[in-house]
């Protein structure tokens, strides 16, 4: 009798025992214990372990974005830069090779290539001068498309300065698009006149 009754008692326990736990929808946490310290975590799921193909979370309020800068578009080989500084522009030098462009175009047009080769047999001659490329456009188009015409006609005359065998180490490009027009008329001439490059010669400091 004493049996049955401990039994009944017993079986009552583990009753409301399972009852409670399915009321709280939840299974018993257990606690795990972290190597090396005396603190338990307890968790009732899984947490995926950062590695590859970990998707992390996009970046929230607070962030800092780095402004772009405003102004002519460079470009230019990083080595070197204390040669550039140092060196005494000569803007008068290459005037008669400025290069004409098409409207919307970077392409070096056949009709302006004994320019770029003018420019190149001096530089050759002369190792120790350097080399500045502006690229300029028109008025018509948006401010950033200019700016980005400007600098692509920039880098056409200076690839096409590497084909002659000029390094492109001795060359900076800088792209102004329509701020500083050689004609400020609104005509089809000014516009001519306007999309070009130039070529500014930078000789070393006389000590």
């Amino acid at each position: 009798m004493k049996n049955i009754h401990s039994q009944s008692v017993a079986v009552l326990g583990m009753v409301i025992l399972l009852a409670g736990t399915a009321c709280t929808g939840q299974r018993a946490v257990r606690l795990t214990n972290i190597p090396g310290s005396g603190a338990t975590v307890g968790g009732g799921g899984t947490t995926p372990p950062v590695g590859p193909g970990t998707t992390i979370p996009p970046v929230g309020p607070g962030t800092t974005i780095p402004n772009v800068p405003q102004g002519p578009f460079e470009n230019t080989n990083t080595s070197g830069l204390d040669r550039f500084a140092d060196a005494v522009p000569n803007r008068a030098f290459f005037q008669s090779q400025t290069v004409a462009f098409d409207f919307d175009s970077a392409t070096v047009k056949a009709n302006q290539q004994k320019k770029v080769d003018d420019v190149a047999k001096h530089l050759k001659s002369k190792p120790a001068d350097l080399l500045l490329i502006e690229g300029h456009c028109d008025e018509r188009g948006t401010e950033e498309y200019n700016r980005s015409l400007g600098e692509r006609r920039a880098l056409a005359l200076r690839d096409a300065l590497g084909k002659l065998g000029v390094n492109g180490d001795r060359i900076r490009t800088l792209s102004f698009g329509e701020d500083k027009p050689a004609d400020p008329g609104h005509t089809e001439a000014a516009w001519d006149k306007n999309r070009r490059g130039e070529f500014v010669l930078l000789e070393p400091k006389k000590k």
